[in-house]
């Protein structure tokens, strides 16, 4: 075995201790920043007007959102299905363009899934 000079030793072990702490550093960074959570709204409630007198009740928007939390990340082609088994019968639909529906359910696409609140809209 051939012997090893100090400095060169010294030197090597310095490179190996400095990869170790760019390695355990590069670890350290918050979890928060690598992750992201889609989030589904939908209202707690919604009242159905009835039609007066046999008439037509009058229309009732209902607001469902799909949104992500890390602006860090685009989330695209999101896709939410709606059911509204619990409502066949009681009150009559109208799907948006991004909706296919299919019977009771509907498959909307979200092209690119927005950050938080604050930048929904209507879908």
């Amino acid at each position: 075995m051939r012997p090893v000079p100090t400095r060169r030793a010294v030197y090597l072990g310095t490179c190996a201790a400095a990869a170790a702490a760019l390695l355990v550093g590069g670890l350290a960074t918050p979890a928060a920043a690598d992750s992201d959570t889609l989030w589904v709204s939908v209202p707690g409630e919604l009242s159905l007007p009835l039609g007066a007198a046999g008439g037509a009740a009058q229309e009732r928007a209902l607001d469902v959102g799909l949104t992500h939390d890390n602006d860090n990340f685009t989330v695209t082609d999101g896709r939410l299905t709606v059911d509204i088994t619990g409502i066949a019968g009681i009150a009559d639909v109208t799907w948006p363009g991004n909706c296919a529906p299919s019977g009771t359910t509907a498959v909307c696409s979200v092209p690119e899934v927005p950050v938080g609140w604050g930048d929904y809209t209507r879908r």
